[in-house]
């Protein structure tokens, strides 16, 4: 659905993310373990990639991948990780804020515990859909998540309802402007974000 797309934008995202750290790697929310594969490809030798998701399921899709040896997997929800105070160099999510969203104030949570196991001057990496700016493009993306995005998932998979939950989460995330007030209000005090795709797609950088 983005043409391959979302794998240059993971390759970005781990750029920003792993330039300058070793030590201890988070990716929470890991889901199948696609982004925790991608930073393990990447780890100075003496890192360790821990990788949590809520769902077992998950989970044992993502341990069964050969290129995911060696990496630490945990079921764990991203509002109580079981890891002790300032403990990683680095945490990740990506492409799945959209599933734990509930209102801010949980995102603040959310972001509040991941500054908690962050050593100090570690980073968070964040790599979620957004908003374009221009009208016409934020038009035309619309059209397409709500549109073509489930009818086409719907026909390749046979989860329409699957696709039409995707498009809906999609449609109502925040903007990349928002969510940066937000993890500010989590307690990153220095943050920022790139845009990719016109802004169809941010990423966000925050440090400790």
């Amino acid at each position: 659905l983005t043409f391959g797309l979302d794998n240059y934008w993971r390759r970005k995202t781990v750029d920003i993310a792993v330039k300058g750290r070793s030590g201890k790697w988070l990716d929470a929310c890991t889901g199948t373990g696609e982004m925790a594969i991608a930073l393990k490809a990447r780890a100075p030798q003496g890192t360790v990639v821990y990788a949590t998701d809520f769902s077992a399921d998950m989970l044992k899709i993502a341990r069964a991948k050969q290129q995911a040896a060696g990496i630490i997997f945990k079921e764990a929800n991203t509002f109580a990780l079981p890891f002790a105070d300032n403990y990683f160099d680095l945490v990740t999510i990506s492409f799945a804020l959209r599933n734990l969203r509930t209102g801010s104030k949980e995102f603040v949570k959310i972001f509040k515990e991941i500054n908690r196991v962050l050593k100090p001057g570690g980073r968070f990496v964040n790599i979620e859909t957004s908003q374009p700016k221009l009208f016409l493009l934020k038009w035309i993306f619309m059209l397409y998540v709500k549109y073509f995005t489930p009818l086409i998932g719907g026909l390749l998979t046979g989860s329409f309802r699957g696709f039409n939950y995707l498009s809906s989460s999609i449609l109502n995330f925040y903007t990349a402007e928002d969510l940066l007030k937000i993890l500010k209000e989590g307690g990153f005090g220095t943050a920022s974000y790139t845009p990719l795709l016109f802004g169809a797609v941010a990423i966000h950088k925050a440090g400790k």
